[in-house]
């Protein structure tokens, strides 16, 4: 096998690395999300030229698709060296937001977590996902060169590391009255939690404690806001 045979076996290689049966289920998810986009803004008045509302989904469809493949052909170690860079830059990203947010989408939705430019909008917290995934896998890395997890103090090492750059994002998302994304961002930690190196008998701990707490949050809210009325009624 000569050089170009070798080169060209490499190239193919490499794509074939691609995984391409995700992709085509990613492409079919984004087929169906640009048809619900489409539907959902026929039938809104408030839209007024539904098609190109589609368009611009579409748009960000292929500005993500570039972003991915720009990083799949990035280093281990490049991704790891990036990552503070891009949390910091997110983090940054919903700071501006506190103070920069569309006046109007908050008036619509409550929540402060679009910037508006004309009639193009932007949400940070979709770019800060993916930099906060990283940042995380950052951290989980550098805790597997410091030896096996062989006792509490080595998990709650790694936790609340975890912790620590997870608590930021979740202050800002209350600032900016976003609960539904904080209970995305909270999935993402837990997950990676669970992937992590952390032993499963600190984990289970862990995650009923915070249960517990989230339980008991919900239900004194319950109490404030809403289900104490129908109580007091029916009695």
């Amino acid at each position: 096998m000569n050089n170009r045979e070798l080169g060209r076996w490499q190239e193919h290689k490499h794509i074939g690395d691609y995984g391409w049966g995700i992709i085509l289920c990613v492409i079919i998810l984004c087929c169906i999300g640009m048809w619900a986009v489409y539907y959902a803004c026929l039938h809104d008045l408030k839209v007024i030229d539904p098609v190109r509302t589609t368009m611009m989904q579409c748009l960000w469809y292929l500005v993500g698709a570039l972003i991915a493949t720009t990083m799949l052909h990035l280093s281990e170690k490049q991704l790891m060296q990036w990552a503070p860079i891009g949390y910091s830059i997110g983090m940054l990203l919903l700071i501006l937001l506190l103070v920069f947010y569309s006046r109007e989408y908050y008036v619509q939705t409550g929540a402060k977590s679009w910037f508006a430019i004309g009639t193009l909008t932007f949400q940070p917290v979709e770019v800060m996902k993916p930099l906060y995934i990283l940042m995380m896998g950052r951290l989980i890395v550098q805790d597997q060169q410091w030896g096996p997890h062989n006792n509490f103090n080595a998990d709650w090492r790694l936790t609340r590391r975890l912790v620590i750059y997870t608590f930021p994002i979740i202050v800002a998302l209350k600032i900016i009255n976003d609960f539904g994304t904080t209970l995305v961002f909270l999935t993402i930690f837990i997950g990676m939690l669970i992937v992590s190196p952390c032993r499963f008998s600190f984990l289970w701990r862990v995650l009923l404690v915070a249960g517990s707490i989230g339980g008991c949050f919900n239900f004194v809210s319950d109490i404030e806001h809403g289900p104490i009325s129908v109580i007091s009624y029916r009695i």
